[in-house]
């Protein structure tokens, strides 16, 4: 069952897996944080989302902004001692972010319709099992579905082909192996990846 959503944020973090100190983000949301966002509202061990687009609805746009906001609470780690000075951490973010996810929920027990029905209903009251956010807890995230006879929203995002470069696609449940990675292109705005045997994979 196809599931659609919009969602958006002031601010937004997705974590590149290249850099293991820097907090350095990817341009647009990966699949999997895409479906960390959707298990935030609804999940249970029965069933399990699988993306299958990632429409982005704004201009790629970010700024710099210290770690300690972009993570409250981890002031300790932020703050190093190099060579007798204080060295602050800075994090790149995105700003002003939106998205629209179209994803598929799987159901092993043959009942697709009344988990949606439940996400539905969670979407709409705000009563989640945590707050949805875009990469980084400190960074909320505002959802509305999008009703499947819904035309989707304008773009203004442009200009054909984008290759974004190696991104992460997911990550084993199990921790059975490591991140995969993909690279996806871009076509005004719109990451297609029903077609899994097209996507470029690695990992």
């Amino acid at each position: 069952m196809e599931i659609r959503v919009q969602v958006s944020g002031e601010r937004a973090c997705f974590k590149r897996v290249e850099f293991a100190e820097d907090l350095v983000s990817y341009d647009v949301i990966p699949p999997l944080a895409a479906r960390r966002l959707l298990e935030t509202i609804y999940c249970t061990p029965d069933m399990r989302w699988r993306i299958e687009e990632i429409r982005v609805l704004r201009p790629i746009r970010s700024t710099w902004m210290s770690l300690a906001e972009a993570e409250p609470g981890t002031a300790d780690n932020v703050t190093r001692i190099v060579a007798g000075r204080h060295d602050r951490r800075m994090a790149n973010v995105l700003v002003d972010v939106g998205y629209v996810i179209t994803a598929r929920l799987e159901a092993a027990d043959g009942q697709a319709g009344p988990h949606a029905a439940i996400f539905r209903r969670r979407v709409a009251s705000g009563a989640y099992v945590r707050q949805p956010y875009v990469g980084l807890p400190a960074f909320t995230a505002h959802v509305v579905e999008l009703q499947p006879d819904a035309s989707p929203p304008l773009n203004d995002v442009r200009g054909g082909p984008v290759d974004l470069g190696w991104m992460l696609y997911d990550v084993p449940g199990d921790g059975s192996a490591g991140p995969r990675l993909f690279r996806p292109t871009m076509i005004d705005g719109v990451i297609d990846l029903r077609r899994r045997e097209s996507l470029i994979l690695a990992g």
